[in-house]
């Protein structure tokens, strides 16, 4: 009987993209002054340089479920309705508890706290059917309800995952892995071709495909270990290590290149990182640093739930309780705050609202 296949690391791994996510939308202010200080344009810089969260959480899901799928297919044991069933348990309750809070309870916060109305810009209909993406490429950016910006990458997600098991069948069934291979490069190609055309292009989910098709890729070639790949990956030193992480910041800022040739070698790169840290054995692993791997299980949460948590701290303290906004209260103490409350309450969700669902899913066999 085949055993429940855990990868080591990747928790870690996800931890470090959540963290990459919250330094990109924990420094907001509307103070003048502080907008226009040198201090807050350069935090504003190295925020933006490490902000990468969410395209690693493609790199990772694309690797992951491409993984596990051609083991299911491998030992004869996959099953669309138990694959989709288990993205539902997964996904679903957290995603709409959060479009619950976007759309019907944050308006009323808002007036309490900001003594503001406003009309909600986004549309119902497209975040229920997991279009949010869509609808923020409509209007051009955020949607006014604090907790729906985020949903975007969960909406890219779901497209992927409702597609690429259905493609992933025919080449698996008959275990053909180079069409596999053929597949994954023309979609890539496909995605790449026409990733300079659309606006707000990380939000499309054609380019953010790049992410995820790349990812797969590499969970193809790690599942049938091609060319002993897991191997000589997994056993070079901390110098493979430094120019992996170089790599990664260096393509994610990449400028003088397209926008898709950048997300390509920015995927690649994550991709290598990925095997090294799940196949490696020296003491470069992240897993030596347990609070990295602990937080990991509840990134899902803290991702969902960190936009919130920025906006109320910064209600509570700037407005309710009229508190005088200065630098240091705008990136250091809003933040770490911030930060705190979004571990909290994750841990809260996880443990008494997310766990439910999951037994369920860890049940299905």
């Amino acid at each position: 009987m085949k055993t429940k296949l855990h990868f080591k690391n990747l928790d870690s791994i996800r931890t470090l993209a959540f963290f990459s996510t919250f330094l990109a939308h924990s420094f907001f202010t509307v103070n003048d002054s502080i907008l226009t200080s040198g201090t807050y344009k350069n935090v504003l810089i190295m925020a933006k340089i490490f902000g990468f969260g969410v395209p690693i959480f493609f790199v990772l899901s694309g690797f992951l479920i491409t993984f596990l799928l051609m083991n299911d297919f491998k030992y004869n044991n996959f099953s669309l309705k138990r694959f989709y069933t288990k993205r539902v348990l997964r996904i679903w309750p957290l995603y709409f508890l959060v479009l619950i809070f976007g759309f019907l309870i944050f308006p009323s916060l808002r007036l309490f706290f900001l003594k503001e109305s406003y009309i909600e810009n986004a549309n119902y209909g497209m975040y229920l059917s997991f279009l949010g993406n869509f609808d923020q490429l409509y209007i051009g950016g955020e949607p006014y309800g604090v907790g729906l910006g985020p949903t975007w990458s969960v909406s890219v997600e779901e497209q992927f995952y409702l597609f690429w098991p259905l493609l992933l069948w025919l080449p698996m069934r008959k275990m053909n892995t180079k069409m596999l291979v053929v597949l994954l490069v023309l979609l890539i190609s496909f995605c790449l071709f026409t990733s300079d055309y659309y606006s707000l292009a990380n939000r499309n989910t054609i380019p953010s495909m790049v992410n995820l098709a790349v990812g797969s890729l590499f969970g193809v070639l790690s599942n049938l270990n091609y060319k002993k790949i897991n191997e000589k990956v997994g056993r070079q030193g901390w110098w493979f290590l430094l120019i992996l992480i170089c790599g990664i910041f260096y393509f994610a800022n990449m400028k003088f290149v397209s926008w898709g040739i950048s997300r390509l070698l920015f995927s690649i790169t994550t991709s290598v990182f990925i095997i090294y840290q799940i196949y490696c054995r020296s003491r470069y692993d992240l897993m030596r640093i347990p609070l990295i791997e602990r937080l990991g299980k509840y990134t899902y949460g803290l991702y969902m739930y960190h936009c919130i948590l920025i906006f109320f701290v910064f209600s509570i303290f700037s407005k309710s309780l009229k508190w005088e906004d200065s630098i240091w209260s705008i990136i250091v103490i809003y933040p770490i705050l911030s930060l705190i409350l979004s571990v909290l309450v994750s841990i809260l969700s996880y443990k008494y609202f997310e766990k439910p669902f999951l037994r369920v899913k860890n049940q299905l066999k």
